[in-house]
């Protein structure tokens, strides 16, 4: 009987850069590798990548030369690491205590939830979301002061990873939900959560390419869209996404460098939404955008 094969390893490359140019690297690697942009400075920020498999070391550093030299700002070094090999998922669970954003607390299921809380018993796994980052904070605590204005019909949480959105706002208005996102495996996770959550009936989690494909066209005008991706995908959407919110909707956005929110900000006022808050949490910041309006088709 022949052996399973082996999983790949796992490589980090690192590097410490300016503001503007964490914005970039963001750009050019997302979908390629799992990104992560730590604040050192005001101006700079840390830049991780985890890849599967040995990098070309020499691609990158040729590539990143090439982006600094456009832009004219010197070339940092870069850092190329095995990351050993562990399961992470028991890992994280271990190491993961739960996380508190206004009544919402996020736990693992080997912890038990708070009285008094809305509980979101999420696991770490495969998908993006437990609660922890900033840009999912953020939107936690955005969704608890909607809670007190607005009693949404429709919600569509986009680019759901997890569900931990949408279970929260499942949890929080006992409303219909649409999760949505391009990788099947976050889709899987989200059902799953979702039945862990005791919603299952309440979040219907979609694989799908985006505003436009046809059931979420279906399913349009929402109440709350939800969308904590990051700058570049959430400024193209804008038009699409002012369209599927119904006159007196809310827009949740995230994902979003401190830097990154005055432009997401015009980028959707010329879709004829309009700023209600921002939330800064670690150098990232929520925005919740208000329609006043409908907004024509082109």
């Amino acid at each position: 009987m022949s052996s399973p094969p082996e999983a790949p390893s796992l490589w980090r490359v690192a590097l410490s850069v300016p503001c503007a140019l964490a914005s970039l690297i963001e750009a050019r690697l997302e979908g390629a590798a799992a990104l992560s942009i730590v604040i050192e400075s005001p101006e700079r920020r840390r830049v991780e990548a985890l890849i599967g498999g040995l990098p070309n070391a020499q691609a990158i550093a040729g590539a990143l030369k090439a982006l600094c030299r456009e832009h004219g700002v010197p070339a940092p070094g870069l850092t190329l690491e095995e990351v050993p090999a562990l399961d992470w998922v028991a890992h994280v669970r271990e190491d993961s205590p739960p996380v508190i954003a206004g009544r919402y607390f996020v736990h693992g299921t080997h912890l038990r939830p708070r009285a008094g809380t809305i509980a979101l018993a999420i696991d770490a796994g495969l998908a993006f979301g437990t609660g922890r980052h900033p840009s999912t904070r953020g939107c936690l605590l955005a969704l608890e002061r909607l809670a007190k204005r607005m009693r949404p019909r429709r919600v569509l949480d986009l680019g759901c990873g997890s569900g931990v959105l949408a279970i929260a706002a499942a949890k929080t208005w006992r409303v219909p939900v649409i999760a949505c996102d391009i990788d099947p495996v976050a889709v899987r996770c989200t059902r799953a959560n979702a039945r862990a959550n005791g919603v299952p009936h309440l979040v219907r989690a979609l694989s799908d390419e985006g505003l436009r494909a046809p059931r979420l066209l279906k399913a349009a005008p929402f109440s709350l869209v939800l969308a904590n991706i990051s700058a570049r995908p959430l400024a193209a959407l804008a038009p699409a996404l002012a369209r599927s919110l119904e006159p007196g909707g809310y827009a949740v956005l995230s994902g979003l460098l401190k830097e990154q929110a005055p432009g997401l900000v015009s980028a959707y006022r010329r879709q004829g939404l309009a700023l209600e808050s921002a939330l800064a949490l670690e150098g990232w910041t929520t925005l919740v955008m208000a329609k006043r309006h409908q907004v024509e088709a082109p």
